[in-house]
């Protein structure tokens, strides 16, 4: 999407369309956010290019409104340090697994198949069984294709 954007603004630009510093700047900015935003998780030998999410408005904003996840994409959620978590899927449209991760990048926590909860007004709380720094959502039943389990490593790389 950046990169039709910028491409956009280029052949504006060649046709006499005048574009501030600023918004090019902007434009700029979004396209490195975009590519250090994305790292990649590797899961029993199955790898997922994974959207970071490692501030509060896009941890708050996390998968919402999506209507599909990539075969092998998800999202990575990034806290500064390990606490109990809790997630909601207040709208969110398709059912994903949530991997609950401690520092060690442990997996202490699965929940499996997550609801979309839509629009409603009051949506069940998904919690870790223990304190987490990571928390990684993929696609729903991929957690149990890939018998993952509690106590299991995984590579977080580029974290």
């Amino acid at each position: 999407m950046v990169f039709l954007v910028i491409i956009f603004l280029f052949f504006f630009q060649i046709l006499g369309g005048s574009i501030s510093a600023d918004v090019l700047s902007a434009q700029k900015d979004a396209q490195e956010q975009v590519a250090e935003s994305v790292s990649a998780v590797t899961l029993k030998n199955t790898t997922f290019a994974v959207e970071i999410a490692d501030d509060d408005e896009e941890r708050a904003r996390g998968l919402m409104y999506r209507e599909k996840l990539a075969k092998n994409q998800g999202m990575l959620f990034v806290f500064p340090k390990e606490e109990p978590r809790a997630f909601w899927m207040k709208n969110t449209l398709i059912p994903l697994d949530m991997i609950f991760l401690d520092g060690q990048q442990t997996i202490v926590s699965i929940q499996k198949q997550a609801k979309p909860c839509g629009k409603q007004p009051v949506c069940p709380l998904y919690e870790s069984r223990k304190p987490a720094k990571y928390v990684l959502e993929i696609n729903g039943g991929v957690a149990t294709k890939l018998k993952l389990k509690e106590g299991e490593k995984i590579t977080l790389d580029g974290i």
